[in-house]
């Protein structure tokens, strides 16, 4: 009769002690569940603004026109940080986001290219390309690869010693005679870039740079240059 009690006190000690079991693994595999969907739905939203930043910078890759210079020496990076930022402060399709900053470079180091992309510039980097060619010649060289940077359908090229004291944006749609005779020995160019006359420019730099007197590239640019498709809208 003893045993009794002492029997029974153990049997619910035994019964609460499995439902507490039952209610801890319960809540610890409900937790389980929970943090499983959590983490991917994090991981899901992580790849979709992964996917998004990505369409964004195909999309930025593709705007239509561009402020482009050509900087092939370390000397020429301070004019062209002020360039960068007097077109940041002043240019309305900048500030809009519907042109951008392009940045032909060659033999610059990582850090000026960071400074460049600080202040706004997409750099592209011809440095391989430029090679052959003698260092006083290269930003010239550069100014032929401008022709080809194609997913841009208007560019206005400023030397990288210009700068901006104003909206420059009317230049993208300026009448033929503010195109300034788009030679490459000028500050300003306004043209759309086209692989073929890239091409032919290059062909024919290539084969009278070997005159170091012989500006060549610059005396027959005229000629070949006035076929580029410029900008003559009013």
């Amino acid at each position: 009769m003893k045993d009794g009690p002492l029997s029974a006190q153990v049997q619910i000690a035994h019964t609460r002690y499995l439902v507490f079991l039952v209610f801890f693994f319960g809540y610890v595999l409900s937790m389980f569940v929970i943090n499983t969907w959590l983490t991917e739905q994090i991981l899901n939203d992580g790849i979709r603004r992964a996917v998004s930043s990505d369409v964004k910078e195909v999309v930025s890759r593709r705007i239509s026109r561009a402020y482009m210079t050509a900087i092939a020496t370390e000397a020429s990076m301070d004019g062209a940080l002020v360039l960068g930022h007097s077109l940041s402060l002043h240019s309305a399709c900048i500030k809009s986001q519907s042109c951008s900053m392009v940045a032909l470079v060659a033999d610059l180091a990582p850090t000026s290219q960071a400074r460049l992309t600080q202040v706004g510039f997409r750099v592209v980097d011809f440095s391989s390309q430029t090679q052959p060619f003698p260092k006083d010649r290269r930003a010239d060289v550069l100014k032929l690869f401008a022709f080809n940077i194609t997913d841009t359908e208007q560019v206005v090229f400023l030397s990288s010693h210009v700068f901006c004291l104003r909206d420059a944006d009317v230049i993208f749609t300026a009448h033929a005679a503010y195109s300034l005779a788009a030679t490459l020995d000028h500050d300003l160019m306004v043209f759309t870039p086209n692989g073929t006359l890239s091409a032919q420019l290059l062909q024919r730099y290539q084969a009278r740079s070997a005159d170091r007197k012989d500006r060549g590239m610059v005396n027959d640019a005229d000629v070949v240059l006035r076929q580029a498709p410029i900008n003559r809208s009013v």
